[in-house]
This record gives structure tokens, C-alpha cells and sequence, in this order.
């Protein structure tokens, strides 16, 4: 009996059909990685806002509070960048370090560790109206105390950090001042829809 091999027309149709099969999948998995992705950034963002309420009862519901000021831009002019961008979260992961048992978790997967205007020890955004307290919005001299946030279910605690539509699909991630944490399309930062605001 004599063996028959496959013909070239053969051989070029499976190869045409695994193409076909690739380019149907391929964006699929990607689709799914992303959202993996995306889930677990919530994740470190909801466990970033469990280690600040542990942090706050510990020190009688103060926040983390950097004591530096901005630089003024010109005299009389308010608050400017110094080169150190406090809207960074890396202050307050050392604050919360003693909270934080992970060094993965202050860093959110789609995002470079080290970026140019960002602290070495996350990549996510703290409010820095908390953080700074150096704002005309801030209700007083020392540390922001949780009785100052109003209304803690719209006030930001953690954001990814940037302003296009590239972090997870054109989605961001934060969480809030009373713990909850949701995604919002990335071109509705600022805006009342995405039911979030950095002031107090």
C-alpha cells in the first residue's frame, strides 16, 4: 500500500484556515488579558483604600499629610510644579508602607514602573488636595482629617495615573475616599459623569 502525503493546495488551505482561526482569536485573548489587567488594578486600588482607613484609625483620623510646599511659578502665583509632582502617590506608599505587604501592589499592571514625572515606589495618583493640603480649597492648616472630606463616596483617594484613553481600553481606574472603587472612560476625567472629583 502505497503512503499518500498531503498536496501543496492541501497544505495552504489549513494554513489559510489557522490564519483565519489567529485573526478571529488573537484580539479576543488581548481583549481578555486587558480586562485581567484592568481587574487586577482595581484590586491593588481597593486594598490602597483598606490600608488608608487602617491608617487613618491609627492616627486618629488624620491622612497622610506631606509637609513640602510647592514652588509659585512667579511671585504672588499659586502652587507649580517643582520637579517632585506630590500628585504622585510614592509619599504616601511610604506612609503606608507598614499597611501595604506587597511591592506589586502600589503599581498598576498596564502602566511602566518608572516613569519620568513620577516617585519610584508607585505609578497610581494620590488627591493631592489630601496629600498637599496647600490648596485655597483646603479647610485648614494641618492634616486633612476624615470628618473634612464632605462627601467621601465622590471625593478621589488612588487614580491610574495619566490622561489619555490608553490605560485599559480607554477606561481608568480609582478609588474613593470611603473605600469604593470603579472604572470610568478616561475622556470623562474631571467631567460630572464620571461621579468623582479630587476636591474636597
Amino acid at each position: 500500500m502505497s503512503k499518500r502525503g498531503f498536496t501543496l493546495i492541501e497544505l495552504l488551505i489549513v494554513i489559510g484556515i489557522i490564519a483565519v482561526l489567529s485573526a478571529i482569536l488573537f484580539p479576543a485573548f488581548a481583549k481578555v488579558r486587558g480586562k485581567a489587567r484592568q481587574i487586577n488594578c482595581m484590586s491593588n486600588l481597593r486594598q490602597l483604600g483598606m490600608a488608608m482607613s487602617v491608617y487613618v484609625t491609627d492616627w486618629d483620623s488624620a491622612y497622610p499629610y506631606d509637609l513640602r510646599p510647592r514652588s509659585s511659578a512667579a511671585p504672588g502665583a499659586g502652587p507649580a510644579y517643582d520637579g517632585t509632582n506630590k500628585w504622585d502617590s510614592s509619599p504616601i506608599i511610604r506612609a503606608l508602607a507598614p499597611y501595604v505587604h506587597s511591592d506589586d501592589l502600589p503599581f498598576c499592571p498596564d502602566r511602566p514602573r518608572k516613569m519620568p514625572d513620577l516617585g519610584t515606589l508607585s505609578n497610581y495618583e494620590f488627591n493631592g488636595f489630601i496629600a498637599l493640603n496647600d490648596s485655597p480649597l483646603a479647610p485648614h492648616s494641618g492634616p486633612v482629617l476624615v470628618s473634612d472630606v464632605v462627601n467621601s463616596a465622590e471625593v478621589l483617594l488612588f487614580e491610574d495615573y495619566g490622561t489619555g484613553v490608553e490605560s485599559h481600553a480607554g477606561y481608568r481606574n480609582f478609588v474613593l475616599c470611603d473605600g469604593g472603587a470603579r472604572a470610568y472612560p478616561a475622556k470623562m476625567q474631571g467631567a460630572p459623569p464620571c461621579h468623582a472629583k479630587w476636591w474636597l
